[in-house]
């Protein structure tokens, strides 16, 4: 891709991650909000779209104007969405280079200044031989897990962060004051929740330092890791995370929960048993009153006993 600068680059992700925003603001109605942010991919984005993009543009404007929520969406989605992931699956390794290593170092120093402990731990990874990752997608590399029998990527190569909106549309029927989340993955959830609950606590239990380690060499999460509300704690079986999780809703704390599917496949732990604790735990979180305390301690109990029985005395 020999048009288009570095800074282009980053400014067509900023506006992919745009448009996931205001799609979710079409889906909730809030219009005063949508021709505001509409209004600002107007003015500051306008000349690094493609020129096929400029009649899309004024078919926008005026969805906007006749209120017309199904079509916008299709219109930013489908064509607008669409022709910025063309311009950059096109760039080039030697700029997605680039990038990688101005994200490498931006994310140490974050690290260093906001997690010190987590930063210390990191340096002393030793093992990294499940991690690949080749330069293609619209982020700067797609980090490849490589399981037992199996490999998958660790985040969609063609949209995370909607791959993230979703997930926490899963979990944010309210908001919490904490939030604990198992897994970094590729910061994109992390980051979702930050946006929208910028008061919220999280908590990131890491299970998988290797996959970590990858992230804070390729993909740029300074800002993320700059956020005072974010707190580390190194998992390795994941059975801290379940234990804390279980006394929290023992006490009847108000917590939400989110889950990393792809860093629980690439752990120790065996998704079918979290598959099962995870709907329990939402149900009462769900449930106003919380009065299933038996019910949390039994559920509480059977983890214990699944996870000692997979990790081992």
């Amino acid at each position: 891709m020999n048009n288009i600068s570095i800074d282009q680059i980053l400014c067509l992700r900023q506006l992919r991650y745009k448009i996931v925003q205001i799609c979710e603001l079409i889906y909730q109605q809030n219009w005063s909000l949508v021709d505001e942010n509409m209004e600002k991919i107007c003015l500051e984005y306008t000349k690094i779209l493609p020129k096929d993009c400029e009649d899309t543009i004024n078919q926008c404007r005026i969805c906007m104007q006749k209120r017309n929520a199904i079509r916008l969406r299709d219109l930013l989605l489908q064509e607008v969405d669409f022709s910025i992931i063309n311009q950059l699956f096109m760039v080039g390794e030697n700029d997605r280079k680039i990038l990688t290593e101005k994200a490498r170092k931006d994310n140490e120093e974050a690290l260093m200044i906001y997690h010190k402990n987590v930063w210390r731990k990191v340096c002393n990874i030793n093992s990294k031989q499940r991690i690949e990752y080749d330069f293609v997608g619209t982020e700067n590399v797609n980090i490849i897990i490589k399981g037992n029998e199996q490999e998958f990527r660790l985040f969609s190569i063609v949209n995370p962060w909607q791959e993230a909106n979703n997930l926490v549309d899963n979990v944010a029927k309210r908001v919490f004051d904490q939030v604990y989340v198992l897994g970094f993955g590729g910061g994109f959830l992390i980051g979702e929740l930050q946006r929208r609950f910028p008061n919220t606590k999280i908590k990131v239990y890491l299970p998988n330092m290797d996959i970590f380690y990858a992230v804070l060499q390729m993909i740029p999460v300074g800002n993320i890791l700059r956020n005072n509300n974010l707190e580390f704690c190194c998992d390795p079986t994941c059975l801290l995370f379940l234990i804390t999780i279980s006394e929290l809703l023992k006490k009847n704390e108000q917590i939400g929960i989110c889950v990393d599917r792809q860093e629980l496949i690439a752990s120790m732990a065996d998704p079918r048993v979290f598959d099962y604790w995870v709907r329990k735990y939402e149900t009462a979180c769900d449930n106003s009153n919380i009065g299933k305390r038996n019910e949390i301690e039994t559920v509480g109990k059977r983890i214990v006993r699944d996870m000692n029985d997979l990790v081992g005395d």
